[in-house]
């Protein structure tokens, strides 16, 4: 969100940290109330790279000591109980065995991966705000009952901000970029302790960079960046080295403040995404983009229905989408979102379960709930369908049932997800089908189903890797590390393979050859396909929805 004016005001020059690969133009956006947007001068084909930033403005860890613990606060890399991000890479991008080294002596806030990644974070921004970190967190630890909160996200963005500025280590455009960002009319704030807080904060700053700052400056500080952010969300490669089904292939690190990306607005059908490699923000095309058209982000991603996301926008962006579907009320009309109210409410409850329940409840509530919308004639758009199955095939899989989580899971793929309203976004959908091929492997599965899954997969695996190339980029680490994993099929597909298949149609690393003329390898693959949709109890589907 940006208004029309600053350092970056329509037909301004770009930034000189911004990479453009197509020429951008900065405009008054066509999107009514939006301010400021960016619009290409040359048409950009679906998976090409628009623009990349290296170092944004800010890069903030999220909140909670587990994080700032296990989070590298110079390349993000990310080490969580239950999944490995780019750390569990068999290296480091600067291509060094990657160490855990303990946090800063001095304010104890923050951690690294790697002393060259502790020297590099000094030089770039810890310099300047580590004494001042230090000094929050002593004096919390005194006059507080709840120390923990110097660890906050919202007191350790000010810090970093204002003592970059304080230290002239940040640009004099960049600030008046800042200061022309928009902001909402309402502060979610932390609790009953932010204003206090501050207070504390104020003092702080006072004493250590000899700056005067007032609790309402530091608010609408806050306002800019809760307004601005965008998640800084980093792929996981590996889940804890055990391929079993996700629900999730991001690890939500923190948050990254760029003014420049706050010029693209927001539509609930987007012709762009932005990724991150390590700190650096690229926004790559979802789609074809035409000459002339807006670049236009998701800010809330594939996340409920149609009244859920309308209020979200209005609460945090003060945003009222005037966007196709918003403008179709698809949700209350196509879908009966009001009359389903109570049905709803059963999948709701059933989700909630899935999430507070230790250990995690049976299957049987969320099939269930699933089954009362279906007989009631309801679409799987209607409002968390999607989420649904993909915790179904979770807690199938978690009682050791693959069969029939690689049930749902062919039903979430090809019959969910494309009656998605808004549309699935590609980052969202590498999850199903993902979780699709780690349980097509599985050698669990009866042998007939292993027989259709083992003529599947091939193609599968590569459209998988086509999708990270779009989704991320040729160049990214998560592209590499996928592309090296399908060299060879793991041991025990191989062996699979080899007991089920025609030896003359398998090669010396297991791979299923190709014998046959490409439009007719196709039609066989449909027809496999559609084999195991039957044996799931689904319907067929046609070449052109592969």
């Amino acid at each position: 969100m940006a208004s029309t004016k600053g350092s970056l005001a329509p037909g301004s020059a770009f930034p000189f940290h911004v990479n453009s690969r197509v020429p951008l133009e900065i405009i008054t956006s066509t999107i009514p109330n939006a301010g400021r947007g960016l619009a290409l001068l040359e048409e950009v084909k679906e998976g090409d790279l628009v623009f990349s930033i290296s170092k944004p403005l800010l890069c903030i860890i999220g909140d909670g000591i587990e994080k700032l613990s296990s989070t590298c606060d110079n390349c993000f890399a990310a080490n969580t109980y239950f999944h490995l991000n780019l750390q569990d890479a068999e290296t480091s991008p600067g291509g060094e065995t990657p160490v855990w080294v303990s946090s800063c002596e001095k304010c104890q806030m923050v951690c690294y991966c790697s002393e060259k990644c502790q020297e590099a974070a000094w030089t770039h921004h810890h310099i300047a705000e580590c004494e001042v970190l230090a000094e929050l967190n002593k004096r919390f630890v005194k006059t507080e009952s709840r120390p923990w909160l110097a660890c906050g996200l919202t007191y350790r963005t000010v810090i970093r901000f204002l003592s970059l500025l304080s230290k002239n280590m940040i640009s004099d455009e960049d600030h008046e970029s800042f200061k022309a960002l928009c902001r909402t009319e309402k502060l979610e704030d932390e609790g009953e302790h932010l204003d206090e807080g501050i207070k504390l904060l104020v003092a702080v700053l006072e004493a250590v960079l000899k700056i005067q700052v007032t609790p309402f400056d530091i608010m609408v500080f806050i306002h800019k960046f809760k307004a601005n952010r965008v998640n800084l969300s980093t792929p996981i490669l590996k889940n804890n080295g055990t391929n079993l089904p996700s629900n999730r292939n991001f690890s939500n690190s923190g948050y990254c403040l760029e003014p420049f990306v706050a010029l693209i607005n927001h539509s609930c059908e987007p012709n762009a995404h932005y990724v991150f490699e390590g700190t650096e923000l690229r926004v790559r095309a979802s789609r074809d983009i035409a000459k002339g058209e807006e670049v236009t982000f998701s800010y809330l991603g594939q996340v409920g229905d149609y009244e859920g996301r309308r209020q979200l926008l209005q609460r945090l962006w003060g945003i009222r989408c005037t966007c196709p579907v918003c403008a179709e009320c698809l949700w209350n009309d196509d879908y009966g979102f009001r009359a389903a109210t109570e049905e709803l409410g059963l999948v709701r409850a059933a989700i909630r379960g899935v999430y507070t329940s230790r250990p995690p409840p049976s299957p049987d509530s969320l099939a269930f709930a699933i089954g009362v919308l279906e007989r009631q004639g309801r679409g799987y758009g209607v409002p968390s369908m999607l989420e649904a199955h993909q915790l179904l095939i979770l807690l199938h899989t978690n009682n050791n049932n693959v069969q029939e989580a690689l049930k749902v899971a062919l039903k979430t793929r090809y019959v969910v997800e494309p009656e998605q309203k808004p549309k699935m976004q590609l980052k969202d959908s590498l999850i199903t089908l993902l979780n699709l091929i780690l349980l097509m492997q599985s050698p669990k599965q009866p042998k007939e189903v292993a027989a259709l899954c083992h003529l599947i997969l091939d193609a599968l695996r590569r459209g998988y890797l086509k999708d990270v190339g779009k989704c991320f980029g040729e160049n990214s680490m998560v592209y590499r590390h996928q592309k090296a994993s399908e060299g060879k099929l793991d041991r025990e597909l191989v062996d699979l393979i080899k007991r089920n298949t025609d030896p003359d149609w398998v090669d010396e690393s297991g791979w299923h050859m190709t014998v046959v003329r490409p439009g007719e390898n196709k039609r066989r693959w449909v027809e496999n396909m559609n084999k195991l949709l039957a044996w799931a109890g689904l319907p067929p589907i046609t070449a052109e929805q592969c």
